[in-house]
């Protein structure tokens, strides 16, 4: 049987997979650009140990479950009845005591800027108290769901159809050029960047003189050239705004 190190550093066995069930629900097309897939865990089984691998970020209702989960820089975060899953860039070990019900959203890199508007680099590998970062419509929503989930009044999908308007009204506008690099860094399979790019690309992308330095395929020359693409894409359309009669 696989082995994980537990939430608090211990080691134990992962919980077995047969135990799991999970389905994946729709998106509808106003919201694909942000959430590539709804879905609902569950496990009933009285302890759940079991790991989270590298994702973009998630919005996750624990409609059932209260645990923790193991940080790759070491600690660990409790969950909460409705959690923002940061962008996590390596597996990562969690714990709950169960039965253990989520329903959630797994976002896009899009949808990770629309919905928080968080810098990825600075809020990797966390698991937030939603309640602290995204919009409180949204976020008194997501509790009420968990109560009628919890109630038996409403099923999962039944929660997804109510979770879908009430995320798309909460995200917010981007940058102009911000969509159109997301998409084409996507479309090149660049999801999550190097530790360079991660370090990098925030500071050139504010503007100044730098000196990136690091070895052979770390990703340098992705690290200077999306920031300056991204000012130059900016600068043409502020241009064509100004020609305008």
């Amino acid at each position: 049987m696989a082995q994980s190190a537990g939430a608090k550093g211990g080691q134990g066995p992962l919980t077995p997979a047969n135990r799991f069930a999970i389905d994946y629900l729709g998106v509808s097309p106003q919201l694909s650009d942000y959430v590539t897939t709804f879905y609902h865990f569950r496990c009933d089984d009285e302890k759940v140990d079991d790991i989270q691998p590298a994702a973009i970020g998630h919005l996750s209702l624990f409609a059932f479950g209260e645990g923790e989960m193991g940080l790759p820089e070491g600690g660990i975060d409790p969950s909460h009845r409705v959690n923002l899953l940061t962008p996590f860039s390596r597996a990562a070990p969690f714990r709950v005591d169960g039965p253990f019900h989520a329903i959630g959203a797994a976002l896009s890199p899009l949808g990770w800027a629309a919905l928080t508007g968080l810098c990825a680099k600075t809020h990797c590998n966390r698991l937030y108290r939603a309640d602290d970062w995204l919009d409180p419509a949204l976020v008194a929503l997501g509790h009420a769901l968990c109560a009628a989930y919890r109630a038996g009044e409403k099923d999962a999908k039944q929660c997804v159809a109510e979770l879908e308007p009430a995320m798309l009204a909460a995200m917010q506008p981007l940058k102009p050029g911000h969509p159109e690099l997301i998409a084409a860094t996507d479309a090149l399979g660049l999801v999550t960047p190097t530790e360079i790019q991660a370090s990098a690309i925030p500071q050139i992308a504010r503007g100044g003189n730098f000196l990136v330095a690091s070895h052979t395929g770390s990703g340098k020359t992705l690290t200077y050239l999306l920031p300056v693409i991204q000012r130059m894409r900016s600068e043409e359309r502020e241009r064509g705004a100004r020609a305008q009669p």
